[in-house]
């Protein structure tokens, strides 16, 4: 909802919601696809929440393959649910198309890439037809591989837990840290205790990123 700006609804296959009904909590909801009974009651609520009078209007995202495929799997198969849901829509809704892809890059654990298309509005008497949708579908899906094989620029969404790497490379870097300031320290003291003819020699200011330091003369006065 943070970052749509609008309430937001996702349908998901029963099993897994079971698995994690927390996410019943942040607007999921579930489906089985092999219920008839079980397919068309979630068929009607998602057609309930596309007709909420709310503003901006709802977000509801689903699955038209109606289950958990791997990516690359051609052709997409899409079921009819979406279309049902149009068929039963006489006011224009906009239809986002969405693109995802799991991929594992520089860490341990895989990456998810987003793309999204172009906006439509679709109703009962302009909506194109599943075939038309899944081609393009299918398009959206072969941008993205593209723009992740040449390594493309994305926008960070969400991050999860650190990998093993991740967590080695800070805890690298925080010790290598500690021990340089602990040198500095260690210089610092050692130069302040000097002296030759009557001149001390005094580190001023204090370290800088690259190890610059300012030295200063200090004439002791005598009295």
């Amino acid at each position: 909802e943070k970052f749509f700006k609008r309430e937001f609804y996702v349908m998901m296959l029963e099993e897994q919601l079971r698995k994690n009904r927390f996410l019943s909590r942040i607007g999921a909801y579930s489906v089985n696809p092999e219920n008839p009974v079980s397919t068309l009651r979630s068929l009607r609520y998602t057609w309930s929440l596309l007709q909420k009078d709310s503003r901006p209007a709802p977000l509801v995202c689903i699955f038209p393959q109606g289950e958990l495929k791997p990516w690359a799997l051609r052709p997409l198969d899409f079921r009819n649910g979406l279309e049902w849901i149009m068929n039963c829509q006489h006011s224009p809704i906009s239809v986002l198309p969405m693109a995802i892809r799991a991929e594992f890059t520089d860490q341990q654990r895989p990456a998810a890439f987003l793309m999204f298309g172009k906006v439509c509005e679709f109703n009962n008497d302009s909506f194109p037809g599943m075939q038309v949708l899944e081609k393009e579908f299918g398009q959206l899906l072969s941008r993205l591989e593209m723009k992740v094989i040449a390594n493309g620029a994305f926008v960070p969404v969400l991050k999860g837990s650190s990998s093993i790497n991740e967590t080695y490379i800070r805890f690298r870097e925080r010790l290598f840290f500690r021990k340089r300031k602990s040198m500095q320290s260690e210089n610092f003291l050692e130069h302040d205790e000097k002296t030759n003819d009557g001149n001390s020699t005094h580190f001023s200011g204090r370290y800088a990123d690259k190890g610059e330091v300012q030295v200063r003369n200090l004439n002791k006065q005598k009295v």
